[in-house]
């Protein structure tokens, strides 16, 4: 059908040359939108600009029908009309969360998304905890559960996982080849901090490691910058659940790269906040130092949390 539209469209480019500029912009922004960029068109905002393209032939449309100006003003201002009732029933569902996620899920019963979001509102909601919970065993008793679904689970408590097609080694695989997600990093911080407050003992060191690894061998995520998150989140994890030695070396050896300035500046938050002023200092000295062009509005506040760090040192010695 798509196709279709697009190849009549083009055919009748001399007779409706506005048709064919619609059509064309409505189809070539989507795929700006979805293919190389890799955005997802569920969320309504990613049809804004594809849609002047549709609001395009519209207007056209009227002003060509072989109609009286009365009547033609008349189909105008119902549009008009239409649109803007329309317009204020979006706005004020966005600009209400709660009956918002609601709605999505009893519009979308399916959706993971909708079901991600009611989750995200919920979980920062003080005294709902158990609404996440049911929200979460929803998820999880879906045909084939978003691996959003399974890690939020897990980083929220892991006898929701404990079933057998959700064992570590079972997500794991899932990993493996799950397609790309803004969010990943956070997810598996989420799963650290739970495996570390003993919400999650039942999966081991070794089998949190293995999901990192699981990611970092994913195509989807090969040229992105979760990547940078894997390795502190895998130092992280060698720190809270192994040997800090060896966390401070793989700290180290991180490296640094252009815009990682931010990251740099929490792992030593992180690193003074338990006790390791001075490996703190050196990671963040040496990320000021190699500061790039995307790093230069946190270069003044970096450097005044360096001196800070610093001054704990020589408190200590």
């Amino acid at each position: 059908f798509h196709a279709g539209l697009v190849v009549a469209s083009v055919a009748v480019r001399k007779r409706w040359p506005v048709l064919t500029l619609g059509v064309l912009w409505f189809y070539g922004n989507h795929l700006i939108e979805s293919s190389v960029i890799l955005l997802e068109l569920k969320y309504e905002h990613r049809n804004y600009l594809p849609t002047v393209g549709l609001a395009l032939v519209c207007g056209w449309a009227l002003l060509s029908l072989p109609v009286g100006r009365v009547l033609r003003s008349c189909l105008i201002g119902l549009v008009v009309l239409s649109l803007s009732i329309a317009t204020y029933s979006r706005a004020s569902l966005w600009g209400n969360p709660k009956e918002a996620v609601l709605v999505w899920m009893e519009e979308n019963p399916n959706s993971s998304r909708a079901l991600e979001n009611a989750i995200l509102y919920f979980s920062q909601q003080p005294g709902s905890e158990e609404t996440v919970k049911s929200l979460l065993t929803k998820g999880l008793l879906q045909p084939n559960p978003d691996i959003a679904i399974i890690l939020k689970s897990m980083a929220v408590d892991c006898s929701f996982t404990r079933q057998p097609s959700f064992a570590p080694s079972a997500i794991i695989e899932r990993l493996k080849t799950v397609p790309i997600h803004w969010q990943m990093g956070g997810f598996l911080e989420g799963v650290l901090l739970a495996i570390h407050s003993g919400r999650c003992a039942s999966v081991t060191k070794g089998q949190y490691l293995a999901m990192l690894d699981a990611v970092a061998g994913n195509p989807a995520f090969k040229s992105t910058r979760v990547h940078w998150v894997l390795a502190d989140l895998r130092a992280r994890a060698e720190f809270l659940l192994g040997d800090r030695t060896t966390a401070i070396d793989l700290y180290g050896n991180i490296g640094f790269t252009n815009g990682m300035l931010a990251m740099k500046m929490n792992q030593a938050l992180f690193l003074a906040s338990n006790q390791f002023q001075k490996a703190a200092a050196d990671i963040l000295e040496a990320a000021i130092v190699n500061a790039g062009q995307e790093d230069q509005r946190l270069v003044a506040p970096a450097k005044d949390m360096l001196s800070r760090i610093q001054q704990d040192v020589k408190n200590d010695l």
